[in-house]
This record gives C-alpha cells, structure tokens and sequence, in this order.
C-alpha cells in the first residue's frame, strides 16, 4: 500500500496495491487489441493472458481514494502500459502489458455512498523460455501482489472538501475521525499511468511509494537527518495550528447555534469543517454580534475604564459581582441598571453632591452604605471571674449602624483562655 506524495500538481505520483486476478480466455476482439500492442500478428499459442484488479473505490490503508470518476478516468490511460518488476524503470524489466481495462460493479457501498467499482486489466505476456517461471508462479498464487503508478491532480479531504495540502483551508488527518466521520482524501482528475509493478506484500503503510519522483520532507530527512530538527518543529507548528483551529470551529459553531438557533448543529459543524482560518474568524465576528444583540446587555458608559493588574474575584462568584467590582475598583462608581434595562457605568462618583428637589422626578430616596463585618458593639465575658468588658465604636453608633456581639471566654485560664478566644 502506498500514498500520494506531498505534491499535488499535475503528474504527483500515486502508487496503490493491486492483484493478480484469474486467466482470461482469448477472443477474437481480445487478440485484435492485443495486436495493436505488438509490432506483429501474434496466435493465441503465443500468449499468455491473465487479469489484474488495478485499483478499486474504497479507502485503503493510506486513508486515500479513487472515486468511480477517476477510475473511468485512468482506465484509458493504463492501455498500453507495461507490467515490470519493483518499480524498476528499466527495459530489461518489461515484462507483461495491458491491453484493455474496464470499471467493473461489485455489490456493496463504498465511502462516500458510491457504489463499488474496481478498475480491471487485462494483461498478456508472451510464452517464452524466459517468462515460463514467472507464469507459473502466477498460475501458482505466488506472484499476485501489484503496485501500479498513476498521477492525479488533486487530493481533496472528504470533511471539508479542500486540497489536503493547504494547510491553511485544511487541517484535517487522514485517518483521524471528526465528529464521528472519518477523513480520507479523494484523489481526483487522473493525469497519467506510469506503469504497474509486480512486488512482495508491502509489510509498512507506504511501502510500494515511488521514491526519487516527488519525495516526501520524511523522505529527505532519510538523506539529511541534519534537517530532523527542522521537520520536527514544523511538525509541531503544524499541530499546534490544527489544535487552533479545531477550538476555533468549536467556538463558531457553538456562537453559530445561539445566533441561528434553526440551524441544526450537524448542518453548522459541517459548514465551518469547510472553512479555513480567514473566514471562521470572520464567521466568529459575526456571530459574536448576532449573539450580543439577541441575548446581550446593553450598557453605556464605561469608556474610561481601564485594565486593573491583578484584578481577580473568588472562584463562584456570579458575573454581576465581578462587573460591580471591577467598575468600584478601577472608576470609583457604582455600576447600575436603569428602567430600561440599560447597565450604566459611570455611576455616581464618591464625594459628588445631587440636590434633591420638587423639580427632580424622584419617587424614593433611600441612603444606603454598604460596610460588611463592621461591629457596633463587642461584650467579652469571663464566667469564671464574673468579670465582663464592652468595647464600642461610637462613630458607627453615631451613625445608626447596630451589629452587638457578644464573646464568652469558656471556664478555663491562661492559655487555653486564649487559645478558645483567639486572644
């Protein structure tokens, strides 16, 4: 099995497994094209025909494939081309050819929701002293596995629909699994057939890849590890982006939920898995003002504020809490909420005078001070010496604030007295 390279112009090289399939019984048609192949009229004697199943629509383990479209495309363009060995370009190295291919229906559904299809070919070589091994390693089942070499112009990720290569429209895995749907890329436009190989059963994922055609960066590192570290950090820039954009699809398709509530939340994930950076955050702005409008408070004011370092609120507290005190702290005013709605922030300062008079359209006026955990009165009583002390704060009393404690020492002294009274 093997993958496409990274280069997804015109003639990127594919490679995929394929399979020696049964004998072919000659027809008069079968030898008529089989002619055109070859310099002269060749018998049926001659020949040895046989079957190969090129490449199918199903997803393989590359996390690449063929739509019924492309096979139609590369049947025509495997005509004619040779069967070596190993991918070795070379013409010592021909030995069978294709005639004729067609798509054949299998039953069954492919991903994607096509039906199955698979590309056939039908081979022949020529009966001689030197291929008569090999034929009977094919008629044998030892030499069934073929790689065949192919280019397309574009690989496009299943989720979004973008080139698997721009990162920046697309940063999906093949393989890797989105809200429940698999990612694979389809390979589309067939430019051209190279050849198909006889080879072993490739024992790694991208065993059977023409290297030296369009190499991988893994591929150059293999000839220049002094650049390991390069592709490292590219690797991990590259991650961290995918990371962004992932939480940023999330976040716009949350927003999106709120703004548009009769959009389905599968119908928005699938909108936003097809849009890249530029335009999600676009998409966010958006959001965010829709949201802001329909379930927003409206507020005026507040232009003068400015950040406070080191400006926390305790874990639980609501959101009105951490607003009031974030506008005490950093303006000096009380924000406030007016009959409308409207959260104002640019209260009333400290120390500012209002005159209250027939001409103010005032209903009530009530003063209030907020000052939490201040006491007007504290009684410490001893019972084992019947001895008792009051301490008060006179300008709280003067001022009509009442809070009376009253703290009782237990029946003991010295230091368990204190240690009970926090003395």
């Amino acid at each position: 099995m093997c993958a496409l390279p990274w280069s997804t112009s015109p003639g990127a090289t594919v490679s995929k497994r394929a399979q020696v399939k049964e004998g072919v019984d000659l027809s008069e048609e079968d030898l008529a094209l089989i002619h055109a192949q070859s310099r002269s009229p060749l018998t049926a004697e001659e020949i040895y025909p046989f079957a190969v199943r090129l490449c199918d629509n199903r997803v393989d383990r590359d996390g690449e494939r063929f739509p019924r479209q492309t096979l139609e495309e590369l049947a025509p363009l495997f005509v004619g081309k040779c069967g070596i060995f190993d991918h070795r370009w070379s013409a010592r190295e021909q030995v069978a050819r294709i005639y004729r291919t067609e798509v054949v229906d299998e039953e069954g559904t492919a991903e994607g929701g096509e039906g199955r299809c698979y590309l056939k070919g039908y081979a022949y070589m020529m009966r001689t002293e030197s291929n008569r091994d090999l034929i009977a390693e094919i008629e044998g089942g030892i030499k069934r596995e073929v790689s065949v070499g192919c280019s397309v112009a574009r690989r496009v990720c299943s989720i979004c629909g973008a080139d698997l290569e721009d990162r920046s429209r697309c940063t999906h895995v093949k393989g890797e699994e989105y809200h429940g749907q698999r990612c694979w890329a389809e390979l589309l436009q067939a430019t051209d057939a190279y050849e198909w190989s006889f080879v072993a059963v490739p024992a790694q994922e991208r065993a059977g890849v023409i290297k030296g055609l369009s190499p991988t960066l893994k591929d150059l590192v293999q000839s220049h590890p002094e650049c390991r570290s390069e592709l490292e950090r590219l690797e991990e820039e590259a991650a961290r982006g995918r990371r962004y954009l992932s939480s940023l699809r999330e976040e716009v398709a949350r927003l999106g939920g709120m703004a548009e509530p009769g959009l389905r939340q599968k119908t928005l994930r699938s909108i936003v898995e097809r849009l890249g950076e530029e335009e999600l955050t676009a998409l966010k702005r958006l959001y965010e003002a829709r949201v802001e409008e329909a379930y927003g408070i409206r507020c005026t004011g507040g232009e003068s504020l400015r950040a406070v370092e080191g400006f926390t609120v305790e874990n639980g507290a609501s959101a009105w809490t951490a607003v009031e005190t974030f506008v005490h702290r950093c303006n000096g005013v009380e924000p406030w909420f007016d009959r409308q709605g409207v959260l104002h922030l640019d209260g009333w300062r400290s120390g500012t005078e209002r005159t209250l008079s027939g001409k103010l359209p005032l209903i009530s006026a009530v003063w209030r001070e907020k000052r939490y955990g201040v006491l007007s009165e504290v009684l410490v009583r001893d019972r084992m010496g019947t001895v008792s002390q009051t301490v008060r704060n006179e300008s709280f009393l003067a001022r009509g604030g009442r809070c009376r404690q009253v703290l009782t020492l237990p029946g003991t002294r010295g230091y368990e007295a204190m240690r009970y009274s926090g003395a």
